[in-house]
C-alpha cells in the first residue's frame, strides 16, 4: 500500500463501501486525501462520496479545491454550484454564472444556474434561465421539473401543467418521479 496509486486506493474505498465497512472506507479515503491532496481524481471521488452521504457542504469544499486549480472548467463549476445550492452556500450564484459564461448553451448548466438564481431570490432570472434550458433540451426532465416548480410557486398552474405534460408516462429516476408526483398534485390540487 505504500505509494499506492490514487486509482488503486479509490478502488479499495469502493470495495470497503460495498462491503459495508464504512469506518475502514473513511480511513482509506482520508489516507488517499493526505497522500494526494491535489489529485483531481481523489478530490472528485471524495466530493461525490460526500454528496452521496448527504454532506454537500463538505463536497463543495472539495470541489472548490478543484475549481481553484481549474477555474475555467464549466462542468466542474456546475458540480460545485450544485453542491453549494444543496448546502445553501453563498457562492452558488457566482459559480453558476461563471459556468454559464463558459458554456452558455449547456442545458445542464443553465438548469443549475436557474436553481441558483431561484435560491438567491431572483425568480424572473431563474425562469428565464430554465426556459432556455428547456428549449435547448425539451425532453430533459430536470429542467422541466425545476421550471414547473417555479411556475407553480408563482401561482401559474397552467404553465406548470404544460411543462409536466410531456413527462407523463416517461421513465424518470426515483427522485424525478417523486418531484413529478408532487408537482402534478400541486397543479391539480
Amino acid at each position: 500500500r505504500v505509494g499506492a496509486l490514487p486509482t488503486a486506493q479509490l478502488r479499495i474505498v469502493q470495495v470497503l463501501d460495498r462491503s459495508n465497512r464504512q469506518p475502514a472506507a473513511d480511513q482509506e479515503l482520508a489516507d488517499a486525501l493526505k497522500k494526494f491532496p491535489t489529485n483531481p481524481e481523489v478530490l472528485g471521488f471524495a466530493a461525490q462520496r460526500q454528496r452521496a452521504q448527504g454532506n454537500p457542504a463538505k463536497a463543495a469544499e472539495l470541489l472548490q479545491a478543484m475549481a481553484d486549480r481549474n477555474p475555467d472548467n464549466p462542468m466542474l463549476l456546475n458540480d460545485l454550484t450544485w453542491a453549494q445550492v444543496e448546502a445553501k452556500l453563498p457562492d452558488a450564484l457566482k459559480n453558476a454564472s461563471r459556468a454559464a459564461e463558459l458554456a452558455p448553451n449547456s442545458p445542464a448548466i443553465l438548469d443549475t444556474l436557474g436553481i441558483a438564481q431561484a435560491q438567491a431570490g431572483k425568480q424572473a432570472e431563474a425562469i428565464a434561465s430554465l426556459r432556455i434550458a428547456v428549449s435547448l433540451a425539451p425532453l430533459q426532465a430536470a429542467a422541466r421539473l425545476h421550471l414547473a416548480e417555479l411556475y407553480l410557486a408563482a401561482g401559474d398552474r397552467k404553465e406548470a401543467s404544460r411543462l409536466l405534460l410531456p413527462l407523463e408516462g416517461k421513465k424518470l429516476g426515483s427522485k424525478e418521479q417523486e418531484t413529478f408526483k408532487r408537482l402534478s398534485n400541486g397543479v391539480t390540487g
